[in-house]
């Protein structure tokens, strides 16, 4: 009798955990967002505000957390919730060293998300700026 109650309310904790997960969100009552973008190069280029500072991402579905790539002297974020760690897959290169920020506040016009991970690379080598002919500070998917 146990194990029937017992399965079912593991169930329902599993569902009501994966609801309260942090995602890109409207403000209730709103169904959709015009976003505006650029299309250079087949790519789509797209506006967006990370804990404050606008800048422009790559919107690329194959990648599943945004990647920071490409901060000049100029710009200036806030990290929050910082380690380093080291990522593989970045071509048939070695691994590189980046910081993992959690809780991060993300913004597209009225799209909202209160707690992104976000990966900070930290070579400056990577940098597609200058092929697409404007700043370009990283890459968002799978998660928006």
């Amino acid at each position: 009798m146990k194990s029937r109650i017992f399965i079912p309310l593991i169930l329902l904790l599993c569902i009501s955990c994966v609801g309260m997960a942090q995602k890109f969100q409207l403000p209730e009552g709103t169904k959709f967002q015009k976003v505006n973008f650029q299309l250079i190069n087949n790519l789509i280029v797209m506006p967006l505000e990370v804990n404050g500072a606008k800048l422009n991402f790559i919107l690329d579905s194959g990648v599943s957390k945004p990647i920071l790539f490409n901060l000049s002297d100029q710009d200036s974020i806030e990290l929050r919730n910082v380690s380093e760690i080291t990522i593989n897959g970045l071509g048939a290169g070695e691994p590189i060293k980046a910081l993992n920020s959690q809780g991060n506040h993300f913004r597209i016009k009225k799209i909202t998300n209160n707690n992104q991970q976000l990966f900070v690379v930290l070579d400056r080598d990577i940098n597609f700026s200058p092929t697409l002919g404007i700043p370009v500070h990283g890459i968002i998917g799978f998660d928006l």
